[in-house]
């Protein structure tokens, strides 16, 4: 396949300009002209570009090469294959849903079957992929690699059903299930976790079981100590009340005595008293008896009366006569016999009267003196009763009795905390207990789930050693004539260290020393760019096996030295002969003439 023209529209900075190709062709133009967008191009005109991802616009081909200046984002080229000239037109858009392609058969002037959208694979055999790592050399650093298309091409599998293809896919497949069953592991971190959780809650239970027997002996000891307490406070208490009555009988029996006592006070004091209301009741009887008094009046009234009459009769007659002085001498003797009759009765009735209060006091002294004896005797039993019944002196004293009923209360409440204490703890422990087990459930689980990933684990990464042993089986086949063709032209363009740079089975370098093989990275850029270049040239005969595409350098050649830059126009020029070389520089010294 050769490429005659390309036309860009739009594309980058580039703007309506033609390229003219031949087989070795060298453009040589200041920096910011557009050489790498004209290498762009030519890449995406077979094989499109990339999709627009999350990553930023100017990373992105699509953002980067959407044209500065508008208008038709694309092109076209001419290239001749097999004796015939097609004409490849493709416009981009933001997304590959907008693109369009056209391929036109310039012999006959209609559109072209002979080749799709996938052009670029059609025509050379290997994607994108592929054709970046062999045939496109970019500016600056580039790598080698082998790609399981390029293993495919340079072993003949593709012609046997795209066996390497699907061995790649499966890898692909295992590798995304491996990821899978990777991501679903729990990290080892978070199991530890786990069961440093569970070692400290089942801690926590022991020492909450220890606790729970603590304060059930603490209830046990609160609890016999409350009845102990309580025991002494009733007997206590029947000790007060007994106390209480005894003392309460005895003031009783004491009360009676001074009651008795008092009265036989008394009794006595009356019997004192009574002869000398006995002598006033007597002298009233004598001289103020009313009844007598009046008696005593009137006949003494009616004494001086006839007194009086006989004197007025005496008066008025003169006496005489013996007639008038008999009845002077009658009236007045009738007067003074009614006065001596008078004081005769006066002084018997008082005599009488006299008599009588006599003998009623003596009636009263003597029921007296019976009271007071009899009193007497029944002050003497009180007395013999209280020195027989009331001898101990008894002090009501409740101080003890109160420290009693203050410490029941005191421990009635500490055990009412201690109990409400268990109780909490008792549902912290149930509620523990349950979190146990369910973190214990959980780490089973997760155990068991390990188990299970590694095992499926370990059978994806068997499976796929087993593949990569065989991807590695058949790349050894050709491993040995690709090692000889990169040596071989490695040792051309860097004499200086032949025989030291070798290549592994995945195309991968490294430089032997005296402290053993050093990887590809230890390589200084531009040793790493003629490791890269000798890589791809070595392995386009075996990666294009039949239609050999354009080679595409845009000034790779930067990082060498002038000798080694001469080497390598010797060598591209040589290259020339076989394959179409595309050479975009900046220098005059990298000029091939």
């Amino acid at each position: 396949m050769k490429l005659l023209k390309a036309h860009i529209e739009n594309f980058g900075k580039l703007s309506n300009v033609d390229f003219e190709f031949d087989n070795l062709f060298v453009l040589q133009k200041e920096n910011g002209f557009g050489k790498t967008t004209l290498s762009i191009f030519l890449k995406a005109m077979f094989y499109s570009m990339q999709k627009k991802g999350n990553n930023k616009a100017f990373k992105m081909e699509r953002s980067k090469y959407k044209p500065w200046q508008g208008g038709v984002y694309g092109g076209y080229v001419i290239f001749e294959i097999k004796g015939k000239k097609y004409k490849l037109t493709r416009t981009f858009a933001d997304t590959p849903e907008g693109d369009t392609f056209e391929l036109v058969d310039l012999t006959t002037g209609l559109v072209s079957k002979d080749f799709s959208i996938d052009i670029g694979f059609e025509l050379f055999g290997c994607g994108e992929e592929t054709f970046l790592v062999t045939a496109f050399f970019p500016q600056l650093s580039f790598e080698g690699g082998l790609t399981d298309e390029m293993r495919a091409n340079m072993t003949g599998l593709n012609k046997f059903e795209n066996d390497l293809n699907n061995l790649s896919n499966a890898q692909k497949i295992i590798l995304t299930k491996s990821k899978e069953i990777r991501s679903a592991k729990v990290k080892s971190a978070q199991i530890e976790e786990q069961k440093y959780t569970c070692r400290n809650i089942e801690s926590l239970i022991e020492n909450q079981r220890v606790e729970i027997d603590e304060l059930k002996n603490t209830i046990l000891f609160q609890e016999e100590k409350l009845s102990n307490l309580k025991k002494e406070q009733r007997e206590e208490l029947s000790i007060q009340n007994k106390n209480y009555n005894y003392v309460e009988q005895k003031s009783q029996a004491e009360n009676q005595l001074l009651q008795m006592q008092s009265k036989l006070n008394e009794l006595l004091l009356k019997r004192v008293e009574t002869p000398k209301q006995e002598q006033r009741k007597q002298s009233k009887y004598t001289t103020e008896n009313p009844r007598d008094k009046k008696r005593f009046l009137a006949l003494s009234v009616l004494s001086i009366l006839f007194i009086i009459t006989g004197v007025i009769v005496a008066g008025i007659t003169k006496l005489s006569n013996i007639i008038n002085i008999i009845t002077f001498v009658c009236l007045s003797g009738l007067g003074i016999i009614s006065e001596i009759m008078l004081l005769l009765n006066y002084r018997r009735n008082n005599k009488n009267n006299i008599q009588k209060v006599e003998k009623d006091e003596e009636n009263v002294n003597e029921d007296y003196k019976q009271q007071i004896e009899q009193l007497k005797l029944e002050i003497e039993d009180k007395k013999n009763e209280i020195q027989n019944r009331f001898l101990q002196n008894i002090d009501l004293n409740r101080t003890k009795l109160e420290n009693l009923n203050m410490q029941v209360s005191t421990m009635e409440k500490e055990l009412a905390i201690t109990k409400m204490k268990l109780l909490n703890l008792n549902n912290d422990h149930d509620a523990n207990c349950e979190k146990y087990q369910y973190m214990q459930s959980q780490l089973s689980e997760i155990q068991n789930s390990q188990l299970i990933i590694s095992e499926k684990q370990n059978y994806l990464e068997k499976t796929l050693a087993f593949l990569e042993q065989a991807k590695q089986n058949v790349s050894i086949r050709f491993m040995e004539p690709m090692k000889q063709a990169f040596e071989s032209l490695f040792n051309i363009v860097s004499s200086d260290k032949k025989g030291e740079v070798s290549l592994d089975i995945n195309l991968n370098a490294s430089i032997s020393s005296a402290n053993g093989n050093k990887e590809y990275e230890y390589l200084s850029q531009g040793y790493k760019d003629i490791v890269s270049i000798c890589q791809r040239i070595a392995l386009l005969d075996d990666v294009y096996k039949e239609e050999k595409p354009f080679i595409l350098l845009d000034d790779p050649f930067v990082n060498l030295d002038d000798k080694k830059m001469e080497i390598m126009k010797k060598l591209i020029t040589k290259l020339s002969q076989k394959y179409q070389i595309i050479y975009l520089h900046c220098h005059s010294r990298c000029s091939i003439n």
